[in-house]
């Protein structure tokens, strides 16, 4: 099994949207997370009526946390880990 963590500040909008579309078209083999490194409440609204609309229903539309110490091992414990980090503006 291989793993696919997605990270945005929030873990609200960008990282949630985007294990969405990756978990609908990525091979069975794969798998993916998310999570924020100052995580929300809750996923925005805004994005799970977006999703919504284009048929993918969110799982679990609540935040979770990580940080650097948490990402760089997970993905060296996991057989091909990778970690994709979002961001605005840069």
């Amino acid at each position: 099994m291989r793993y696919v963590l997605f990270v945005c500040t929030h873990n609200a909008g960008r990282s949630q949207m985007a294990q969405a579309f990756f978990e609908r078209h990525a091979p069975e083999d794969l798998r993916a997370e998310s999570a924020g490194s100052s995580p929300a409440e809750s996923v925005w609204p805004e994005v799970v009526e977006a999703m919504h609309e284009i048929g993918i229903g969110l799982a679990s539309p609540v935040s979770s946390r990580t940080g650097m110490s948490t990402i760089l091992p997970a993905s060296r414990s996991r057989s091909s880990g990778v970690s994709v980090t979002t961001s605005r503006g840069a």
